[in-house]
């Protein structure tokens, strides 16, 4: 009995040194992330009576929307984040144009919206519109660049979004920043197919029911197992990859055949992707080899169908169409700073991003900025 009590002592001993080393290193990891995460946008979904209807508390508050499913909040704040009384990031605008002014609305998902950014003055719609405006102000005109983007949006709600709301809003431009949501979002499916369980499975259920759980979510180890994954993602032959390419491109013909019906112009833009990058830093390169988006081959496909269809469309539509995937391809300084994250950038990538957006609108002379005569 005493030799089963020791070793029984020993077991418990041994346990309590492994977890307190798990609890170190994830606490490492955890302050490691905090460092290189600069800002990271967590949602809460309510309705339009603030009711909280997730169990998710984050700093961006999304509520319901009929068509839209959801949207942005409005009239909502976080540090230098707000979100305007029109639902858009950035500070206040008029529903009206007003005189003078180009007006460019960029739409999307997370990587629009600038998720990783924490002040609305970096995010690159901010830093094109004052791009925009120091060659505006010459020939008497103001720019005005919207950030229409909500965070998972696919290319099928930024297309109702821009025909039902931002048509309103008179712009010269709508640009959607998009398609890798379209594309992730196609892959994701449900652990033992079940869709009950992906959002809440069995073991969270489990940790939910334990009495003491407020005191362990102190612990770092055990918010690494709240925060596992849950889904898998699927494999995709070429059939499918063609199919996601192709209703991706139907959805923005079909924006673009609105917008031009309204002499609005329209700029569809792949957006970048790790796996693309050439020269990694050495966050980048642990992302790539521990992250779960590791098919650069599989979404390079997607990408290229996703741009032959929009050139190669028959329908009437005038796309202009660019492929960022690769924008970073050789850009040596570190771009995707968020742990284990392909597709959310950092300060340095957003003026990239809003450089060469800006080049390919004065390129191709959309708007009259010549100056004014004196």
């Amino acid at each position: 009995m005493k030799i089963l009590i020791k070793i029984s002592a020993v077991l418990v001993f041994i346990i309590l040194i492994l977890f307190l080393i798990a609890e170190g290193v994830y606490r490492y990891r955890e302050s490691k992330m905090l460092q290189s995460e600069k800002f990271f946008f967590k949602q809460q979904f309510q309705t339009h009576k603030n009711t909280v209807f997730t169990k998710s508390y984050g700093n961006l508050l999304l509520v319901l929307d009929p068509y839209l499913v959801y949207k942005n909040k409005p009239n909502y704040s976080h540090g230098k984040m707000h979100i305007n009384g029109h639902g858009f990031r950035g500070g206040e605008i008029n529903l009206k144009k007003p005189k003078d002014t180009i007006r460019v609305i960029i739409t999307g998902g997370s990587a629009a919206f600038n998720t990783g950014i924490d002040d609305d003055n970096n995010t690159f719609e901010s830093i094109l519109e004052r791009k925009l405006n120091e060659i505006a102000k010459t020939s008497g005109k103001k720019a005005e660049v919207i950030n229409a983007a909500v965070i998972a949006y696919t290319s099928y709600q930024e297309m109702i979004y821009v025909i039902l709301t931002l048509c309103d809003y008179q712009p010269d431009l709508v640009i959607n920043f998009t398609g890798w949501n379209d594309y992730m979002n196609s892959r994701i499916v449900p652990s033992h197919n079940s869709y009950q369980q992906m959002i809440h499975s069995e073991f969270e259920a489990f940790l939910d029911r334990l009495p003491w759980e407020s005191l362990l979510s102190y612990s770092a180890f055990y918010r690494n197992l709240r925060l596992r994954q849950k889904v898998y993602f699927a494999n995709l032959n070429d059939e499918q990859i063609r199919g996601i390419a192709g209703e991706f491109c139907i959805n923005m013909i079909k924006e673009n055949l609105v917008l031009k019906a309204k002499g609005i112009k329209h700029i569809v833009i792949l957006q970048p992707e790790l796996s693309f990058k050439k020269n990694l830093s050495r966050n980048e390169k642990e992302t790539v080899t521990l992250g779960m988006y590791r098919d650069h081959e599989t979404i390079s496909k997607y990408y290229q169908l996703a741009m032959d269809c929009m050139k190669n469309q028959k329908t009437g539509a005038n796309i202009v169409a660019y492929d960022f995937s690769g924008i970073f391809s050789d850009t040596k300084e570190e771009i995707f700073s968020m742990p284990h994250d392909t597709v959310h950038i950092n300060e340095t990538g957003t003026k990239i991003i809003a450089d060469e957006i800006f080049k390919r609108i004065i390129d191709l002379h959309l708007f009259d900025l010549s100056p004014v005569s004196e």
